[in-house]
């Protein structure tokens, strides 16, 4: 009757499964990440929006902040997805690097994650930060490159097929890895 996923952003796929197998159930697509215990945002069964992270939990703050500018970002604009709370951890052990920072006067988490908010507080997950490089001056989101790539080349069967990584340094290169027959 319900289904609760996470972690990633729900593939079509599995959609299509739940209308074939059980298409009276209800999924409900959350956000959660290891570092906040670990649910941040969920979809709630009065109100689901697929393909959405859903609401914040209420014990949490948020700040959308712009990965350029560091200032704060506007509803429905994407920005870089910062929390604070009591179910965030307080950081890494040993010499790790600080995943703080200072906003507005406090500390807050930085997740890594993109994501925008509607105007009545619904999530959408954008992509993760170090799935996107900066090439020519342009932010470059790789999974969006990937699906195009998918797109163009279909055929890859269940797993995945092809991934683009970006090479280190200050004029990084797009490049691709793939087992299918281009």
């Amino acid at each position: 009757r319900l289904a609760v996923t996470g972690a990633e952003e729900c593939p079509p796929r599995v959609y299509q499964l739940r209308d074939e197998c059980c298409p009276q159930a209800l999924l409900l697509e959350g956000y959660g990440i290891t570092e906040c215990a670990p649910v941040v945002s969920l979809n709630l069964p009065p109100d689901p929006r697929p393909n959405t992270l859903g609401r914040l939990l209420p014990s949490l703050e948020h700040a959308l902040v712009s990965v350029e500018t560091g200032q704060p970002v506007g509803p429905d604009v994407p920005g870089l997805l910062l929390l604070r709370g009591p179910t965030v951890f307080p950081g890494y052990l040993g010499d790790a690097p600080d995943p703080f920072v200072e906003h507005d006067g406090r500390r807050w988490y930085r997740t890594g994650d993109l994501v925008r908010r509607s105007s009545d507080g619904v999530f959408t997950f954008c992509g993760r930060l170090k799935r996107f490089v900066k090439v020519g001056g342009e932010m470059v989101s790789l999974p969006a490159v990937e699906a195009v790539l998918h797109r163009a080349f279909p055929g890859g069967g269940e797993g995945p097929s092809l991934a683009v990584v970006a090479t280190p340094g200050e004029r990084p290169e797009l490049v691709l890895f793939t087992t299918l027959d281009l």
